[in-house]
């Protein structure tokens, strides 16, 4: 049924705009692969990994993380049950900013290594020549950014009720609130 759908809204977006969105049986080699998830991914990690750190070390020096520890309990169990749920939230968010930086530069990646998706799509729909052929296509690209908006308001979603479900302290404001 799926793929029934996604041949259906191909063929529509084809005979409206002229833009071919199939996927085709390119010829992708690991070094291809390993460079464009690099070129997506670095950014992302770097951000994740620095404000992470700065969370876990901020949380790691409150009076609750040093009186585990002086109560004898080990370092995995001190980050598990109290760094994890006190600074979860914030982790939380840094993955959500991660995840939008992501998003934000998923269009150009495809583009530049011409791999067939919705972000390779939007730049051709708005009008960048490829291969000597210039094709605008306002609406679609408004409906592609309406697409790739959602899919960030739907992980702003999730990311907000695993923020209030790891954190206890907003979790007692969602209850006063």
């Amino acid at each position: 049924v799926t793929a029934r759908l996604g041949t259906v809204v191909q063929a529509r977006v084809y005979g409206h705009s002229g833009l071919g969105i199939a996927a085709g049986l390119g010829d992708v080699n690991p070094a291809q692969v390993i460079w464009s998830s690099v070129v997506l991914g670095a950014r992302p990690a770097a951000y994740l990994y620095r404000h992470g750190r700065s969370v876990l070390e901020r949380e790691a020096s409150e009076e609750y993380a040093r009186t585990a520890e002086a109560k004898g309990l080990g370092w995995p169990t001190v980050v598990r049950r109290h760094l994890l749920r006190a600074g979860g939230g914030s982790l939380v968010t840094t993955w959500l900013n991660a995840f939008r930086l992501m998003i934000g530069t998923l269009p150009l990646v495809e583009y530049f290594f011409g791999y067939p998706g919705l972000g390779r799509v939007l730049v051709l729909s708005l009008g960048v020549s490829q291969g000597g052929r210039v094709s605008l296509h306002p609406d679609l690209a408004l409906a592609l950014i309406t697409v790739l908006g959602l899919l960030i308001v739907f992980a702003e979603q999730v990311g907000s009720r695993l923020r209030s479900w790891l954190d206890p302290r907003l979790r007692n404001l969602a209850v006063l609130g």
